[in-house]
C-alpha cells in the first residue's frame, strides 16, 4: 500500500514538471507577445488540449464546459501569478496545476479516469522529449 501511495505522488510529481515545463514555454512566448492569443490556445481554457481529451477520453459536453472552465480558472491564476513580467515561483506552478488536476478528475467518470491517466503519461512523455530535443543542437547550428 505504501508503496502505491509513493509511486503515485513520484507520477503527480513528474507530471507537474512536465506541465511546469509546458507552461514555461507558453510564458515566453507570451512574454513576447503580451495580450497575444496563440494558437493552441493555453491561454483559452486549453485550445487543442480540450479536443484531445474530448476525444480520447469521450467527454459529454457538459464534461467539456467543466474542464474548459477548470482550465481558464488555472491560467488566470498562473496569469495572475505572472507579477511584473516574472514567471511564478515552482511551487505556486505546483499548486496550481494539482488543484486544476484535482478539478479534473472530479469531472471524470471511474470509465474515464484510467485513459486520462494514459493521456498524462504520454504528455510528460513528450514533454520529456521535447525538453531533450531542445538541448541537442539542431543539424543547421552545427555547421
Amino acid at each position: 500500500m505504501k508503496k502505491m501511495i509513493a509511486s503515485a505522488a513520484l507520477l503527480v510529481a513528474v507530471l507537474i514538471a512536465g506541465n511546469v515545463a509546458a507552461q514555461d514555454s507558453t510564458f515566453k512566448k507570451w512574454k513576447k507577445h503580451p495580450g497575444k492569443e496563440h494558437q493552441g490556445g493555453h491561454q483559452g481554457g486549453g485550445g487543442q488540449a480540450i479536443k484531445h481529451m474530448q476525444e480520447r477520453l469521450k467527454l459529454t459536453d457538459e464534461q467539456t464546459k467543466q474542464i474548459t472552465e477548470i482550465n481558464q480558472t488555472a491560467m488566470s491564476k498562473l496569469k495572475e501569478a505572472h507579477k511584473d513580467g516574472e514567471k511564478p515561483d515552482v511551487q505556486t506552478r505546483r499548486n496550481i496545476n494539482t488543484e486544476r488536476d484535482a478539478a479534473i478528475k472530479k469531472v471524470l467518470t471511474a470509465d474515464q479516469l484510467p485513459e486520462y491517466e494514459k493521456l498524462k503519461a504520454e504528455r510528460k512523455e513528450m514533454a520529456k522529449k521535447g525538453m531533450h530535443d531542445k538541448k541537442e543542437p539542431k543539424k543547421d547550428e552545427v555547421e
